[in-house]
């Protein structure tokens, strides 16, 4: 079973005694991954939020039981990411002092004693490293969204983005969305095929370097009207990358696609941000196949 040195989310301060006498999170990394069913083990965070009422342990066993029922066995459910800050640990002091009765935090404190009140992971549903179809899940006491379909992408930054973006709210439950998950895992084999079908003629679309540049010129003339692409400082950075790349890197309009994706930056934009670029995008690509 996993403990709290393992996760490596908080240091620990010895004595001159030998004896530990305080815990911190200086120079502590921000998230971990920790595997799936360690997570499970943990202590589920307890909520009172009228909009997430669900914590996410019940939140990810609900999907898991989705994703089975439908005939998705897996073996493995991959990693959850967890977070320095977003650590619940009750009936524990990190000093210790003359005037607490309480135990201080220690290495070896299990996760069992660990509540999460942040958590992301995201899970393979069908496909390989090159192209698959996923489900994403992030988890707060304030909410909860989903990402679920083709190319689905997590950051330690807490986002997730790609497929269909699927988010709790006020006229939006769990439930409902729980619902609409099933949906998605029930077609995700029929869609999948369909993804790759859409690559392949995008493979088969060759291009040259005189048509990236045109490429290139045509989105930057669709700045600021309702066909936009790109924005200029993307459009830019995509330029640069591909001044950058080997001559004939970029054979046809999937790389094409690749290449004006890898411009985009969650330090400057939101999941959702990312998300409706991405699909602009390949509304703009799809538009030029013959």
């Amino acid at each position: 079973m996993q403990t709290l040195g393992d996760l490596g989310l908080r240091g620990f301060v010895i004595g001159a005694n030998g004896e530990i006498t305080e815990s911190n999170k200086r120079d502590c990394p921000v998230a971990r991954k920790i595997p799936f069913n360690s997570f499970l083990l943990s202590k589920p965070y307890f909520t009172q939020s009228r909009t997430m009422p669900v914590n996410g342990h019940e939140v990810l066993e609900d999907i898991r039981e989705r994703i089975t029922k439908h005939g998705k066995e897996h073996e493995d459910w991959g990693d959850v990411t967890v977070y320095r800050d977003k650590l619940d640990i009750h009936g524990y002091v990190e000093k210790r002092s003359r005037n607490s009765s309480h135990p201080i935090l220690t290495p070896d404190l299990p996760v069992t004693e660990i509540a999460f009140s942040r958590i992301i992971t995201r899970i393979n549903l069908i496909g390989n490293s090159n192209y698959s179809s996923s489900i994403a899940v992030k988890w707060e006491p304030e909410g909860c969204q989903v990402a679920i379909g083709f190319n689905v992408h997590t950051c330690d930054n807490y986002n997730i983005f790609g497929g269909t973006l699927l988010e709790t709210g006020k006229n939006f439950s769990f439930l409902t969305m729980a619902d609409k998950i099933e949906e998605h895992i029930r077609e995700i084999e029929e869609k999948f095929a369909m993804d790759l079908r859409m690559i392949n003629s995008l493979q088969n679309q060759p291009l040259n370097d005189k048509t990236v540049r045109y490429l290139l010129g045509d989105m930057d003339m669709r700045y600021e009207t309702p066909e936009q692409v790109l924005n200029t400082t993307q459009i830019t950075a995509m330029a640069r990358n591909l001044r950058l790349k080997p001559a004939g890197s970029i054979h046809n309009l999937w790389d094409f696609t690749n290449a004006a994706t890898e411009t985009l930056r969650f330090d400057n934009n939101s999941g959702d941000t990312i998300l409706e670029t991405i699909r602009r995008t390949n509304d703009y690509v799809l538009s030029k196949v013959k």
